[in-house]
């Protein structure tokens, strides 16, 4: 018989996540959820209603065909928004469906009728999507004939808080922002979850919550509620003595008598390297061994852990 591992998404973890960066940013800010990719794996849909629910009214997927199953899904009063860029194609589906599209491209917004309201991203340091600042010119000139909804731009490092980039950023956003609002009053926002922490200068008018609801820590500052928990087998335990190693590459070995387990689990599971260097909240079920570290390398479907 094969073992068995089950994900349990707590949707209501979900739901505390955006109350409490709501909270936090406070009433001047809208707090939006990105639910791209399928809400990073745990379900758009169920997630979306549940924000709805909460309170959330806008929402952020990747792709239009995203969008517009969201739309289907959700009450009309919601706003949703695709990140990867607005296409002539598009437009049928954009009225019909109510979507708002990212415009990455200066020359596709010099094409625009204003039929729709849009967003426009400015790159002002992440260098992967978005406007460029050499063509700027071309939003300008063409910026009163089209609805924009917010202008927008994505820091490239705001995982850390005294990363120069981070203020580097907010200036060149600021001043192109200034420009744009001498012609035309536009909101903006800026930042996603690692912006938000770094305070209320970089809130503008929207946040744009991603990692901070689906669990995922990147700062002290707002540690969120745990969303997933990955229940699994023991399949062997043992005790072990000083000096022995564990896994590929015999990259841990223990210096005192330990007790381990082998658990049904490894990076086919997604359980990869970067990200699991601790034991905490992978076993809650048949296995419940708290806080232990794993030893040695992550094998395709096995892991060693201390008990």
């Amino acid at each position: 018989m094969c073992s068995k591992t089950k994900y349990v998404i707590n949707l209501k973890a979900i739901e505390d996540n955006f109350m409490q960066a709501v909270d936090f940013v406070g009433t001047d800010t809208k707090v939006s959820a990105v639910v791209k990719s399928n809400a990073y794996g745990l379900g758009a849909i169920p997630v979306s209603k549940i924000l709805y629910d909460a309170g959330c009214r806008h929402f952020w997927t990747a792709y239009i065909s995203e969008a517009i199953e969201l739309r289907e899904s959700l009450p009309e009063d919601v706003e949703i928004f695709y990140l990867q860029g607005y296409k002539k194609q598009h437009e049928r589906y954009i009225i019909r469906y109510r979507l708002i599209p990212v415009i990455n491209d200066a020359l596709e917004f010099s094409g625009l009728k204003g039929s729709f309201p849009v967003v426009v991203h400015i790159d002002t340091g992440m260098t992967r999507l978005g406007v460029r600042e050499e063509n700027l010119d071309i939003i300008l000139a063409n910026i009163e004939k089209v609805d924009v909804k917010y202008i927008m731009s994505h820091l490239a490092c705001s995982d850390d808080p005294k990363h120069k980039k981070n203020k580097e950023q907010k200036n060149k956003f600021d001043t192109i922002l200034q420009k744009i609002r001498a012609i035309k009053h536009v909101k903006a926002t800026l930042s996603a979850t690692g912006g938000m922490y770094l305070g209320e200068e970089y809130h503008y008018d929207m946040v744009r919550l991603g990692a901070h609801l689906y669990g995922i820590k990147l700062s002290d500052l707002l540690p969120p509620k745990k969303v997933l928990t990955i229940h699994t087998d023991s399949l062997q335990e043992y005790d072990v003595c000083s000096g022995t190693t564990f896994g590929y590459g015999a990259t841990y070995q223990t210096d005192k008598h330990i007790s381990v387990s082998v658990a049904s689990i490894g990076y086919a599971d997604g359980l990869m390297e970067k990200n699991a260097k601790s034991y905490t909240d992978i076993m809650q079920a048949s296995v419940n061994y708290k806080d232990s570290t794993i030893l040695g390398r992550i094998s395709m479907d096995l892991i060693v852990v201390k008990r």
